[in-house]
């Protein structure tokens, strides 16, 4: 149904028309009994046409009303003529975002401006439980006094046609994926912009806003889509496999702006920036003219808050790992404020070696000394010095120090605890089966331990030697494994991470343990490697940021919500390892790095003469690929914690996905006649065997399921066996 000028609608005078989109037709209208002009949008005849899903849209309509913020166009009210239904919106005059783009790049000095009002809007929605779901920039206005507006604010869920408890994800499709919007540049507009979750159908929370608010900054810096392709399908592959083109950024943009789109553009949702507000908060630092060096991406990344740091710079893992000594600054006021963070470069050229599973940086408690492993063995460096020394050996791992500063602690791959003194001299083994994975040394001369091998187990030993001691937990059988412990000040009680999946199932928790009565209590629902700070506040890792919530010692209990005190932490999302020391003066250091450091990859041909060549260009978690009978295709995983099986077809250069439940599946195999493939699939927190047509067509079938994770390896020549692990 389309309006001339002149027309009605109810009270409203059609003035002229202003553009359709994947919602409906869109008018510049006057409010007749007002006496003001409004924009009116026309719902697509299929929403008007289901008197369910128009009910349902307008009680969607009247929470987004409730939205009252100076970026969010405002919804003014839903309303009905007869037949029609339609949304009466605020008018907002202005280029949108993607004219804005079209004429060129767009200035950091004119974009950061920008997109702190973008955030600030989205922050303020987000604080209110609405999601916009189809952030782009044909939805965001650039008025000419240089006020943002953002348009159609959480429409994209009042939009669908679902009732939200059908568990598939459908709700957080966009709109025009859900209601197949006739206009090409429409789909793919949307298309441009979704994050991998929302791509795949599933449930998304607001950092799907945060995606697409990285996928708009891009493109405003770069002047080009951060995902592109020929039709939606291929711009939807694109942001499932392919990374931005990170060289279309200008090589002199802040690096700290460059690393800030690079985490909201995380194809992992964990590792992605979890909150809008942290965005704002860098944004609005790299705005300041007066901090040049945070500009210049020199500083690590927080306000001043006090005036007295140092730091230590160490070369680079792949380019990015920095060991820092700051002063902490943190009061015990309901909201602490980040402290200041500088580096001091250093010449060390040993790097830091981390592996995910076990610890491999620790702070004296004294704040003067840092040990850290590196390929050549366990080193010690001095704040005050340029260069580190080795104390131990390669094949150890997990330094802790004595209460006194004065030796070091550390563990080695054969599970021996053992000591060596800081000045230097012959290590004392104090057990040689110990199997040691994270220990603190405690006041009381007792080293604590956990053992590790999947076990809910704390042990103590004396400093001095000994046999060691077992120590009484009483966990539930949710409870898989038990690590990271830190003695509270006082002796009895210590802080642990939790895994509820067993270590590697990426669920990780902060709880609180009575060393007496063994009761643990759960802290945070989602982080690992927590340490008390004198500052009276629990502070821990989560997906690479590091958070500080206030902390009752006493009562043993969180008094507030957690902040990010710093972003770029090194820290494992399979076991919790949080990279990060707190001295007891208040110190803390810290590994500044890639999350959970997991290497790209791309697939080689290695042939008969020896000589190697790409399958394909593209780099991603690609891994256990699997060559049809006829040589033609090959089935991959690619992904970690959310990982599917692909196709990759050497003819066409296509690859295909393969599978699309949620969980990981891998480790793919063929049938011998290549109509069948097999894989391991991880859907329920434990790994079964499932099949499907390698054509594509049919649904999966789970061929084996048992207590024990099992995985696929071969088919007999005749097809009738499966061999598995």
């Amino acid at each position: 149904m389309s309006f001339e000028a002149g027309s009605r609608l109810g009270h409203y005078e059609i003035l002229s028309s202003v553009g359709a989109g994947g919602m409906g037709e869109v008018y510049r209208a006057k409010d007749l009994q007002l006496g003001r002009e409004v924009a009116t949008k026309l719902l697509l005849e299929e929403v008007s046409a289901d008197p369910e899903r128009l009910a349902r849209f307008e009680r969607e309509a009247r929470v987004l009303a409730s939205l009252n913020h100076n970026n969010i166009a405002t919804l003014h009210g839903f309303e009905t003529d007869e037949d029609t239904s339609f949304l009466v919106m605020e008018l907002v005059d202005g280029e949108t975002l993607a004219e804005r783009i079209a004429r060129g790049p767009i200035p950091v000095d004119e974009a950061i401006p920008l997109f702190i009002q973008i955030a600030e809007g989205l922050e303020a929605a987000h604080e209110k439980g609405v999601i916009h779901r189809d952030l782009k920039p044909a939805n965001i206005k650039v008025l000419v006094n240089g006020k943002v507006k953002i348009l159609d604010f959480g429409l994209a869920k009042a939009m669908t046609d679902d009732t939200g408890d059908s568990g598939d994800g459908s709700l957080s499709m966009s709109p025009t994926r859900t209601m197949a919007a006739t206009q090409r540049g429409e789909i793919l507009g949307t298309a441009a912009y979704m994050s991998p979750e929302q791509a795949r159908g599933r449930e998304v929370d607001q950092r799907t806003d945060v995606w697409a608010f990285g996928a708009c900054l891009f493109e405003a810096l770069s002047g080009r889509r951060a995902f592109q392709g020929g039709d939606a399908t291929d711009v939807m592959a694109s942001v499932l496999a392919r990374e931005p083109n990170w060289e279309a950024l200008e090589p002199a943009l802040p690096a700290l702006l460059r690393r800030l789109v690079k985490r909201c553009l995380d194809k992992d949702r964990r590792r992605r920036v979890p909150d809008i507000g942290y965005v704002l908060f860098e944004l609005q630092e790299l705005g300041d003219p007066s901090d040049i060096d945070r500009r210049s991406g020199n500083a690590l990344s927080e306000p001043v808050r006090s005036t007295s740091a140092m730091a230590i710079g160490a070369a680079a893992l792949s380019g990015a790992l920095v060991a820092a000594i700051a002063l902490w600054g943190l009061r015990s006021e309901p909201a602490p404020q980040p402290p200041l963070h500088t580096i001091l470069t250093g010449t060390d050229s040993r790097p830091m070696r981390f592996e995910g599973f076990l610890s491999s940086f620790a702070l004296s408690p004294d704040g003067l000394t840092v040990a850290y492993r590196t390929d050549e063995g366990m080193h010690l460096r001095s704040v005050g010095d340029l260069e580190s020394h080795k104390i131990a050996e390669f094949d150890t791992h997990t330094p802790f120090f004595s209460p006194d500063s004065q030796w070091l602690g550390y563990s080695t791959r054969a599970g021996a605890i053992m000591k060596v003194s800081v000045r230097g001299g012959p290590a004392v083994t104090l057990c040689k089966t110990c199997g040691q994975l994270s220990a603190t040394w405690g006041d009381d001369g007792f080293i604590y331990f956990n053992s590790g091998n999947n076990r809910v187990d704390l042990s103590r030993i004396s400093a001095e030697g000994g046999e060691p001691e077992s120590i009484k937990i009483k966990a539930s059988d949710e409870i898989a494994d038990l690590r990271w412990t830190e003695l509270l000040p006082g002796g009895k009680a210590a802080l642990v991470t939790v895994h509820r999946g067993g270590i590697g199932a990426g669920d990780t928790r902060v709880a609180v343990l009575d060393l007496e009565s063994g009761e643990l209590e759960e802290l945070v629902a989602n982080g690992g490697h927590a340490i008390y700070a004198s500052s009276g506040h629990l502070v821990y890792g989560v997906d690479g940021a590091l958070m500080a919530a206030p902390f009752d010692l006493d009562r043993r209990q969180l008094t507030g919500g957690a902040i990010p005190i710093f972003d770029g932490l090194v820290t494992s999302r399979l076991s919790g390892a949080a990279e990060f020391g707190i001295a007891k003066n208040g110190s803390m250091a810290f590994a500044k790095g890639a999350l959970n450091p997991l290497p790209l990859s791309t697939l080689l041909w290695l042939g008969p003469d020896g000589q190697s060549s790409p399958l394909f260009t593209d780099a991603g978690l690609w891994g256990t690929p699997s060559i049809s009978p006829d040589g033609s295709q090959v089935a991959m995983s690619n992904g970690h914690n959310e990982s599917d099986v692909w196709i990759w077809d050497i003819e066409r250069e296509t690859a295909t996905r393969f599978t699309f439940e949620p969980g990981i599946d891998n480790s793919p195999i063929w049938a011998p006649d290549g109509k069948t493939i097999y894989w391991a699939g991880n859907r329920e927190g434990g790994w079964d065997i499932f099949s499907r047509a390698a054509d594509g067509t049919g649904g999966e079938k789970r061929e084996l399921a048992a207590e024990r994770n099992l995985f696929p390896r071969s088919v007999t020549p005749d097809g009738a066996h499966l061999l598995y692990e």
